[in-house]
């Protein structure tokens, strides 16, 4: 019955001891998982903050070479824009530089027309002025004539424009006309010029050459073309101003279509006197 009772007591303090170090295994387990779930949470949060700045680098290098494509994309337009205009530039300064050779050559045609124009001008301007030495050397050998009568004078010269008078020609008509010759002729670029490249030189092209000369020594040659006239006056002994008060209206009364305000009169001295150039036309 002892030995019973003994056993008993044994196996219940062999419980007792068995349970308090399972419990001390267990708080020891909790203890350690605690501490082992704070090492995880911080690796976790350590691996979060790393994802996290990795993230952010790699939003940044795709930020920076979004920006970087856009603005390689806006240069590549810029100069493709830039290209485009520096064709367009040198497509104009192609064709202006064809227009400038183009007009260069017309304005070479053209001088050289007038040059030869000049030519025949002074050709008959000449002629004029022996026609003009020859009357004169008639008229002095001419007895019924008197040497006041071939003398040029400022006196006879130096006649005013009255009211009534509208162009040079009735000034004109108060001297004495001893030779007048027209000739005429055909100028290509006279048509061209009124009709175009493909003008009839017949239609536009013919020139009228008008020469008179008057016993006081005054020389008129007239020009008359197509749609306009143009005059060279040569006036002996007067000077510039003397002309230009005599007959500066009258010039300008002369252009047709251009009015009188737009006119130009060009006064030059000259061997045959003060030479007056003008001319008008539509």
């Amino acid at each position: 019955m002892k030995k019973d009772i003994l056993f008993i007591l044994l196996l219940v303090l062999g419980f007792e001891s068995f349970g308090q170090t399972k419990k001390n295994q267990i708080e020891d387990l909790t203890k350690k998982s605690d501490s082992l779930d704070q090492v995880i949470l911080f690796e976790r949060k350590g691996a979060q903050m790393k994802k996290y700045q990795y993230d952010s680098t790699v939003q940044q290098f795709e930020v920076s070479r979004q920006n970087k494509e856009k603005m390689i994309l806006k240069q590549k337009e810029t100069i493709d824009s830039l290209n485009t205009e520096l064709r367009g530039l040198n497509l104009k300064m192609h064709k202006l530089n064809q227009e400038k050779l183009s007009e260069t050559a017309e304005l070479l045609e053209k001088l050289n027309s007038k040059i030869s124009e000049n030519l025949a001008l002074q050709k008959q301007l000449f002629s004029l002025a022996d026609s003009l030495k020859m009357e004169r050397s008639i008229n002095n050998n001419n007895a019924s004539k008197t040497s006041e009568e071939t003398e040029v004078t400022f006196k006879k010269l130096n006649k005013p424009a009255n009211a009534t008078m509208n162009e040079v020609t009735d000034w004109l008509n108060q001297f004495t006309i001893i030779s007048e010759q027209t000739t005429f002729h055909y100028d290509l670029e006279t048509a061209k010029f009124y009709g175009g490249e493909s003008a009839s030189i017949e239609m536009f092209g013919k020139v009228t050459l008008k020469n008179t000369l008057f016993q006081e020594g005054i020389i008129l040659i007239e020009r008359s073309e197509y749609e306009g006239s143009s005059y060279q006056l040569y006036i002996p002994v007067l000077e510039i101003q003397d002309v230009k008060r005599l007959i500066d209206r009258l010039c300008r009364n002369m252009g047709g279509c251009v009015s009188s305000d737009e006119m130009q009169v060009n006064y030059e001295k000259t061997d045959f006197g003060v030479k007056v150039s003008w001319g008008g036309g539509c």
